[in-house]
């Protein structure tokens, strides 16, 4: 099932796997596995099972390339995700939006400005977000997917489906 709520999302409820890209598929339930709340029935983790950290990388290039396209996604989002991608790729662990921004705005000085105007931008409603330089946010993305060929890279280098960095 594909749900979005929420008062910034459009909503949208799906049952048919085509309507959208796999990749959201695999890193949900990445998410949900770590971090998931119980609803109804057992622990999250013995009723949602952790994909594959390969699954997981293929499915964050393909989220890398679609956010680098730019269709259909505002800028900051398109950053703050990138953000979550390398926070994945160093430790193995999701971490919120704004927390894996800090984290990259931190560790790589040349994105930090991009990184905090995304941050500053993801506070106002969708509606008013702010514009963020095209070019930056495209290279931005570029590094991005290099830091996750990089883990794609050192996975298969560790011998197995979970190396971690």
């Amino acid at each position: 099932m594909d749900l979005n709520t929420g008062p910034s999302l459009p909503e949208r409820v799906s049952y048919d796997p085509a309507e959208s890209p796999a990749f959201w598929y695999v890193l949900d339930r990445s998410l949900a596995h770590q971090s998931g709340l119980v609803l109804f029935g057992g622990p999250v983790r013995e009723v949602i099972a952790a994909p594959e950290r390969p699954a997981v990388l293929a499915a964050l290039r393909a989220s890398v390339r679609e956010h680098a396209d730019g269709e259909g996604h505002v800028a900051d989002n398109r950053v703050l995700n990138g953000c979550r991608s390398v926070v994945y790729c160093r430790t193995g662990r999701w971490r919120a939006k704004r927390g894996a921004a800090g984290e990259v705005a931190a560790s790589e000085e040349a994105f930090r400005p991009l990184v905090e105007a995304a941050l500053r931008s993801f506070e106002r409603p969708r509606e008013t977000a702010l514009t963020l330089p095209e070019a930056r946010v495209r290279d931005f993305l570029a590094w991005v997917a290099e830091r996750v060929d990089e883990a794609v890279e050192a996975a298969g280098a560790e011998g197995g489906p979970t190396g971690s960095r």
